[in-house]
């Protein structure tokens, strides 16, 4: 009787044993192909970072930025961002020690992006050398070096204090919403000494604060340039961490629209309107002439916006939409174009809506992608509850119900 159980009792240990490996490289294959889900990217951060002067109209959390960097990069690799703005996936990737690679059109984001990436131990001496600066040479000389390249650490803080004493200058009068862009601004403001200080012990409050949280040695490397152009970035990128301009006519010229007037009046930036027309997804249209091939989904769905009843559909909506996704196809085109694999891709993109007309952005922006080599392996929801709304008070009348929807897409190539 014995000898009859223990060929099955084998068997069934034999058995339990190879289910049990099986179990285990199943577990360790989805582990490492399927990623824990992604945090609220417009979710309140919980991490206690110091309060600037500055904050970007359409940014994720750092938690997002930390979330995407350690579980898509190593140590020592190199994160790129094409529409930095403040700088958030930067800070993710500096507190991981990942190098990171910034490109902003906007020069006041470019000051300020620098400014939170700088980590620096002695506050004292630094605060020092900032404030010696501001007191000793003229505003326009600091504004130019901090813009060049391989600025010094107290030149980068003193340009962008100035700004954001600029800012501060402007609030009393305009309110803390610079985006609208109907705001009647001509004559810039002038910063005084007390708000600079001000703002220099903020910005060195937060050298510090990233010193003692950041591990590893890093570099943060930020360019005043266009997202498109290939000679102002590096190829040898290893992941693209981003949020594109949003399909929602919001002109992030006119965000820090006294700190551009400020840069224009000394003489620092060119003319304001060319910079409004290289934005992407602003309200100035840029050249009409240039049309070039999109997807068939993108063009049934600008036919379907120059189709809509509603004035200006035809004559400004959609040469709006389509400059918005050519412009997003050149800067994919041209950082995308390569033959090497291993790279990946995390975009948040958020929906948009046109009167009562749906816009599926993400979907119509992962074709964009797909253009390029790259497939798409997962998206993640969420819905947002800063809702346009809430904002402006003629959009409730087209969007009672609606809510916009935040989607995190990872593609890899």
């Amino acid at each position: 009787m014995n000898s009859a159980r223990c060929p099955d009792s084998a068997r069934q240990r034999k058995h339990d044993v190879r289910n049990e490996r099986f179990s285990h490289r199943i577990a360790m294959i989805r582990s490492r192909s399927i990623p824990k889900p992604p945090p609220d990217p417009k979710r309140a951060a919980t991490i206690c970072e110091p309060v600037l002067g500055s904050r970007f109209p359409a940014s994720f959390n750092v938690e997002f930025a930390l979330w995407a960097v350690d579980t898509f990069t190593k140590l020592n690799d190199r994160v790129i961002d094409p529409f930095a703005g403040s700088g958030t996936t930067a800070l993710g990737a500096t507190i991981r020690g990942r190098f990171s690679e910034l490109l902003e059109i906007n020069p006041p984001w470019v000051l300020y992006s620098e400014a939170r990436l700088c980590s620096m131990d002695s506050a004292r001496e630094l605060r020092k050398k900032c404030l010696r600066v501001c007191d000793t040479q003229d505003a326009r000389g600091v504004l130019e070096s901090a813009l060049g390249p391989d600025a010094p650490v107290e030149i980068v803080l003193a340009g962008a204090s100035i700004l954001a004493a600029v800012r501060e200058r402007s609030r009393p009068r305009l309110g803390t919403n610079h985006s609208w862009p109907k705001l009647d601004v001509t004559r810039p403001f002038q910063p005084d000494s007390k708000a600079i200080r001000r703002q220099v012990s903020r910005y060195i409050w937060h050298a510090r604060w990233l010193h003692d949280l950041s591990r590893w040695k890093s570099r943060a490397l930020v360019f005043c340039a266009d997202a498109a152009d290939e000679e102002a970035r590096s190829s040898k990128w290893k992941c693209l961490i981003s949020s594109p301009p949003y399909l929602s006519r919001l002109d992030y010229i006119r965000a820090p629209w006294p700190e551009n007037l400020y840069l224009n009046a000394l003489g620092v930036i060119g003319e304001l309107r060319q910079l409004r027309e290289h934005q992407i997804g602003g309200v100035v249209l840029g050249d009409p002439k240039n049309r070039e091939p999109l997807p068939p989904s993108i063009e049934a769905m600008l036919r379907t916006i120059r189709d809509h009843p509603s004035k200006g559909s035809s004559s400004y909506y959609e040469p709006l939409a389509r400059s918005y996704f050519q412009r997003l196809q050149r800067v994919f085109s041209s950082l995308m174009r390569t033959e090497v694999g291993g790279k990946t891709a995390i975009l948040v993109v958020q929906d948009s809506w046109y009167k009562d007309l749906y816009i599926p952005t993400a979907k119509l922006t992962a074709r964009l992608i797909r253009r390029n080599g790259f497939r798409l392996k997962k998206t993640w929801t969420f819905e947002n509850s800063g809702n346009l709304l809430a904002i402006h008070r003629s959009a409730r009348k087209w969007r009672k119900t609606s809510r916009l929807k935040e989607n995190v897409m990872w593609f890899e190539r």
